[in-house]
């Protein structure tokens, strides 16, 4: 039997109010607050479209705020729409049970999930996952216990996606305000109404905030985006709210480059096309000290040059090469990552 979550966001996907998306179609970014603060979208949209891949124009974010942890997921897409992504579905079943553990799903793309204390800290697809690479996400998140799945483990936990998902996840989606919360935990708190009363009222107060919401949203987005004056404007009244410049300064000194994990999955493909083989990388801010391999010393140029059209570095250099044997050559690089746009 459906739970009243369950039936409430099958409603609102039914009549697109949410979309459900899969981890394939988002990119993922964990962030950790330093104060309890009030973040609407415009003030996520203005502080963190930078962590996003894709261009300002096209980057939709979806967020879930449980202080001190805030969740975002980016999306490629001009209209913007509310997702339900996948990733928080997985998270919310799988903390159940696991915590400090790298879950890895089996399907045609690897799934995999990074939980540490009761927090989802990573969340990314790989084609193919190696145990080298499963050694290097342990390393990053100082983690130990790794949990494989099948493709037939992956489908059950498919059919039980909403099952665990909470009220508040849907209030952060729907952007819905304090007001509206309060209505939802007192309408929760009336276990004397019949079940079908609470499910008509819990629709009721999403699908009337959400038709009042969505256009206030994409006019304020579309001025923000569309007009400098305006935008100038938009920027100076921020700069008089005393709650949304504790934002800005909580933010000054934010991550501002690629996931770690990219960038050594990264350095591997390439080591690994060119028949080398990686020795040592360390990562410490922007810079990337690392050592390689090869049988035929001519192909470093080559392994240089291939790095740097992946556009994730401002500089590399080879530091030194150097004959540990007669046909290994060992190079020590170096390399600077380039920061978000």
């Amino acid at each position: 039997m459906y739970s009243i979550i369950e039936m409430l966001l099958n409603y609102l996907i039914k009549k697109s109010i949410l979309t459900f998306s899969s981890m394939e179609e988002s990119f993922f970014v964990y962030k950790k607050l330093d104060k309890k603060l009030k973040l609407t979208p415009e003030i996520i949209a203005l502080n963190y479209t930078k962590d996003s891949p894709y261009s300002e124009k096209e980057s939709n974010i979806t967020s879930i705020i449980n202080h001190p942890n805030l969740y975002l997921w980016f999306y490629k897409e001009n209209e913007k729409k509310k997702h339900i992504p996948e990733a928080l579905c997985l998270f919310r079943e799988l903390n159940l049970k696991y915590d400090n553990t790298i879950c890895i799903f089996e399907d045609s793309i690897n799934k995999v999930l990074v939980i540490k204390e009761n927090r989802l800290v990573a969340s990314f697809i790989k084609k193919s996952i190696q145990q080298r690479d499963i050694a290097l996400i342990k390393d990053e998140f100082f983690l130990d216990k790794v949990v494989q799945f099948s493709k037939q483990e992956y489908v059950t936990y498919q059919k039980e996606y909403f099952k665990h998902i909470a009220y508040t996840d849907i209030l952060s989606i729907l952007n819905i305000s304090i007001d509206f919360k309060s209505i939802f935990n007192r309408i929760v708190k009336w276990s004397a109404l019949p079940f079908l009363v609470s499910s008509i009222l819990l629709t009721a107060v999403i699908g009337g905030y959400d038709f009042y919401q969505k256009s206030q949203n994409e006019n304020l987005l579309s001025m923000y985006r569309n007009s400098t004056k305006n935008t100038v404007e938009i920027k100076e009244n921020i700069n008089k709210n005393e709650a949304l410049n504790e934002v800005f300064n909580s933010m000054k000194n934010e991550f501002k480059y690629i996931d770690k994990t990219l960038i050594v999955s990264e350095i591997i493909k390439s080591t690994n096309d060119l028949n080398m083989t990686l020795d040592f990388i360390r990562i410490s801010n922007n810079n990337v000290d690392f050592i390689v391999k090869t049988k035929n010393e001519e192909k470093i140029p080559l392994y240089t040059q291939k790095l740097f059209k992946c556009k994730l570095f401002s500089d590399i250099k080879n530091i030194s090469s150097q004959k540990i044997r007669k046909n290994i050559t060992k190079a020590t690089m170096q390399a600077k990552l380039k920061e978000r746009q």
